[in-house]
């Protein structure tokens, strides 16, 4: 289901950057949901706002991996959207911004369908996303949003039907359009690099994954989303004191948001301890499971299933150094 979740980074915008796309880039989304509210409110045929009111919400959920808690808020705000668009789309003066809206919209609940374990809703509303976007994209060809929603359809679909003949290729045409909407250099190219970079990641080529994270990070400053793909690929390239140094920036940046991003600061430490045990130094490693259960993280954040996960791996990393140190001392 992986092409569900990158389907997620049409977060992208479609003109040069306006204020809330600044604010959703920069990760401030009560401002950025308010901001587009204020426009829809001016005019209730704004269909960027309309639209950027979704992309909001569902950025958030990815970033904060709050599916379990926000899920079906989300949906709910999804579907009076896709209702709107809908209507629209069947009017005459429909083009193929209105196309993309409803498609996007559509993959961005086709994730969280998936993420609740809906797995047939989720894949067909998928699927009637690619179709919506292959329209939008025959009536504008140039048209990159459409570009990356197609092309990382394509490219799950192909990679995991790979053993239907003719879906190689269609893997390797999906990567090649994720490329070219990832070649824009603007704002619209940020979603499509993080795509990309993720896609490298899965293939194994660490370098290239990195190199997308650290340009994206020099156009966004600070940026959560892409400093997690920078701690991922340094620990997967061995460079582990790097990692555990962009780690330990994580962590204090994440205690800083409001509200605090448990997932991922937990996933910081995380990294950081495996880092630290690859290269051998268990009480560095111990001093990073320390740090990260020293949080009184908030009963609710369990119910994110990344939290939980990187809580449960810190704190068994720790009673299992624990217990070789205990060893050691009994053997001495």
């Amino acid at each position: 289901m992986k092409f569900l979740l990158l389907m997620t980074s049409l977060v992208s915008c479609l003109y040069a950057a306006d204020d809330g796309e600044r604010l959703v880039v920069a990760q401030r989304y009560t401002e950025a949901d308010s901001y587009y509210r204020a426009r829809l409110r001016k005019d209730s045929l704004d269909d960027f706002a309309r639209y950027m009111i979704i992309t909001t919400f569902q950025t958030k959920l990815v970033d904060y991996e709050s599916y379990e808690i926000e899920g079906d808020a989300f949906i709910e705000t999804a579907d009076s959207a896709i209702a709107f668009f809908q209507n629209e789309c069947g009017n005459p003066c429909g083009n193929y911004n209105c196309r993309f809206y409803l498609g996007s919209v559509l993959g961005m609940k086709a994730l969280v369908e998936t993420k609740q374990g809906n797995i047939l809703g989720g894949l067909g509303d998928s699927h009637h996303a690619a179709s919506i976007l292959s329209d939008a994209r025959s009536s504008n060809p140039s048209f990159l949003p459409a570009a990356l929603g197609i092309g990382v359809y394509n490219y799950y679909v192909g990679s995991s039907l790979s053993f239907i003949p003719g879906n190689a290729e269609r893997e390797s045409n999906g990567l090649d359009e994720i490329k070219l909407a990832a070649s824009d250099t603007s704002a619209l190219g940020l979603g499509s690099r993080n795509v990309l970079g993720w896609i490298l990641y899965d293939r194994k080529q660490y370098a290239q994954t990195d190199s997308i994270a650290l340009v994206s990070l020099k156009t966004w400053h600070g940026n959560t989303i892409f400093q997690r793909m920078h701690i991922r690929a340094l620990l997967a390239l061995k460079r582990e004191l790097e990692c555990e140094n962009a780690a330990r920036v994580l962590a204090e940046t994440s205690f800083k948001r409001n509200p605090v991003n448990w997932s991922d600061l937990l996933s910081a430490y995380q990294a950081a301890a495996l880092a630290a045990m690859n290269r051998g130094d268990h009480n560095a490693a111990a001093a990073y499971c320390h740090k990260g259960l020293a949080y009184h993280v908030p009963e609710d954040s369990f119910r994110i299933i990344y939290v939980k996960r990187h809580w449960d791996y810190l704190k068994n990393l720790l009673a299992k150094l624990n217990k070789e140190h205990q060893c050691a001392y009994v053997k001495r």
